[in-house]
């Protein structure tokens, strides 16, 4: 069964298809696997957990469009993959040693909070490499990444790679990797799905929300495409007409 129980996981399941009609890219995070793999945790150790692997991510996004590099990935790059993406997978590795670069990406693709650790029948990807310049890549570490997408990922040929490579003094030896991978949505909804009919008891659809019509939830009424690109905290000093 799951934590948050059957109930809760039928409304989020129900938020996301509402979300998917109107946004680009969706992340989908499985926060159940934080009590599945984390057991011998407590509570705040096991979120703390989860907590550095996302804010990980999130940085190493961050520092692909902010930061420039030997072969930067620009707005542009990242407009291509994200638009009309689904389902999206983001991810980060870092690994040291003679074999850096497959363990920073197997380590990244073996987060214990991503739904889909393969990538193939992705659409877009973005993949950028780090290293300090002391630790930089080389010609056949490059190389290497193809190949591993190719033969242990099944990563398409046809699937819209866009590689990148910066520079960070803080890495060492260390080399980091950041996968933002679109496309993928069928899979990761199959697998939510699952997880879902498979925990989840049977349960009448009344017992879920007395609203008659529950899609109204997540409508964003008569805004504007202006009022949609305007910050939240600029909106509410204005008044609508």
């Amino acid at each position: 069964p799951t934590i948050e129980g059957a109930r809760k996981m039928k409304l989020a399941m129900r938020g996301l298809e509402q979300m998917r009609k109107s946004a680009d890219v969706v992340i989908v995070v499985d926060t159940q696997r934080i009590f599945d793999l984390y057991t011998e945790l407590t509570i705040e150790e096991a979120f703390k957990k989860a907590d550095d692997i996302m804010a990980d991510a999130a940085k190493a996004m961050v520092d692909i469009v902010t930061k420039s590099g030997r072969m930067t990935i620009d707005m542009a790059d990242v407009r291509t993959a994200l638009r009309n993406g689904g389902d999206v997978v983001m991810a980060y590795g870092r690994a040291s040693g003679e074999n850096r670069v497959q363990e920073a990406l197997s380590n990244a693709l073996n987060s214990p909070l991503l739904l889909q650790p393969k990538l193939s029948g992705a659409k877009d990807m973005l993949l950028n490499v780090m290293t300090s310049a002391e630790g930089s890549l080389y010609a056949k570490e490059l190389k290497s990444i193809e190949n591993y997408l190719r033969e242990k990922q099944g990563v398409d040929r046809s699937t819209n790679l866009i590689l990148g490579y910066m520079l960070d003094e803080t890495l060492g030896d260390d080399v980091s990797v950041t996968i933002v991978a679109t496309g993928l949505r069928p899979v990761i909804r199959d697998r939510v799905t699952l997880d879902m009919e498979t925990n989840s008891s049977p349960m009448d659809s009344s017992s879920v929300s007395s609203d008659p019509h529950p899609e109204t939830f997540w409508n964003l009424g008569d805004m504007t495409d202006e009022e949609m690109r305007t910050p939240a905290y600029d909106r509410a000093g204005r008044k609508r007409i």
